[in-house]
């Protein structure tokens, strides 16, 4: 999904070019121990700096129709900011374990953020991954989607753990 540079919302402008694409690397060992070499593109859903749930003012900045729209939410937006980090975290550290939701997508959380949380909340990042083939230069290339991310008291049911790398080398080399 490509975001703007800028968005409007109640005459106050926000950047959004943190969510722009980004690439990440990293390097990994399979269960049978082969080295690969990992690519990950980035992209991010409008739902990590909009809410279906706040009301549609004069000003805001709103996508989708009346039936189904999003809103701009500040909040989300300040919190978006670290997304691209959680997401080097990931690359930088693939054995941080990752959580497979009741939803059929992946998540991990973070529990301190800029702007501070309330107490008992985690900033919670759902994303799901799909194989992008073998690049040039023979390394896998993933294809990191984030769905979604938001602040949330309520701890999310999981069907699974898993290391972030274990993950990836399930999805490049899925039957």
């Amino acid at each position: 999904m490509f975001h703007p540079a800028l968005i409007s919302h109640l005459l106050v402008d926000y950047p959004l070019k943190h969510l722009w694409q980004r690439d990440d690397s990293f390097d990994w060992r399979t269960a049978n121990g082969k080295a690969i070499g990992v690519d990950i593109v980035t992209t991010y859903s409008d739902h990590c700096y909009t809410d279906s749930g706040l009301p549609h003012v004069e000003g805001c900045y709103s996508i989708g129709t009346a039936e189904k729209r999003r809103v701009f939410c500040p909040d989300r937006h300040a919190r978006s900011t670290q997304l691209p980090m959680m997401i080097n975290a990931l690359a930088s550290k693939p054995a941080a374990t990752v959580s497979l939701t009741h939803r059929r997508n992946w998540m991990s959380f973070q529990l301190k953020t800029n702007p501070a949380l309330v107490a008992g909340q985690r900033y919670y990042m759902f994303f799901n991954l799909a194989s992008g083939g073998i690049s040039a230069s023979g390394r896998h290339v993933v294809r990191l989607h984030v769905e979604s991310a938001y602040a949330k008291d309520v701890r999310i049911g999981v069907r699974r753990n898993a290391p972030f790398g274990r993950l990836v080398e399930e999805t490049v080399f899925k039957p």
